[in-house]
């Protein structure tokens, strides 16, 4: 896919960068874009489905305007069963309605390892399978530099590195038995 004819100044590669975070978080093309279609004119990228019949677990994905969200909206639109996990304040069922029917939000915390457990053991009771599992979750802190304590740079660490192993740990025993997952 060829996005420029010559090299592009800064600004012009940053509004690109631009149009293609507001294409992810929306899923609408610009109508200045070009796109390459490696499909027959007959079939459309959305008839393909690219993961018809499969099941993602995304992590962190509540945010309504958040990457995570932005990628289980993507995931669902091309026919995967979406389970997003976060913590109860973010209300992960509220976000799998936003989806649609036959996706699910579970309550889990990342940081314990065996509420991600319980979690994926729920995913695994409703749709047989996981196939892909999208480790998004994470924290900041509203604070300078300077001002973050060992306890704040600890919540980040369990949440972004524990969360991870945690939830990977939990899914990994399913993709080797199916001998399938990403």
């Amino acid at each position: 896919v060829k996005i420029f004819t010559k090299k592009p100044t800064m600004d012009e590669f940053y509004s690109k960068v631009i149009e293609f975070i507001s294409f992810v978080k929306t899923g609408a093309l610009p109508n200045n874009c070009l796109t390459f279609n490696p499909l027959p004119r007959t079939q459309t990228r959305r008839q393909r489905m690219l993961l018809k019949d499969k099941v993602a677990i995304i992590t962190g994905g509540a945010g309504l305007n958040g990457l995570g969200f932005a990628t289980a909206r993507m995931m669902a639109a091309q026919g995967a069963k979406v389970a997003i996990l976060d913590l109860a304040g973010a209300n992960p069922q509220a976000a799998a309605a936003a989806l649609g029917e036959g996706h699910i939000g579970l309550v889990a915390d990342v940081t314990d390892k065996a509420s991600c457990e319980a979690a994926v053991a729920q995913v695994k009771q409703r749709y047989g399978r996981i196939d892909v599992l999208l480790n998004n979750a994470g924290i900041t802190q509203p604070v300078k530099f300077l001002d973050i304590t060992d306890a704040d740079y600890d919540r980040i660490l369990d949440v972004r590195l524990r969360g991870t192993l945690h939830a990977s740990q939990a899914v990994l025993p399913t993709m080797v038995a199916q001998n399938s997952g990403s």
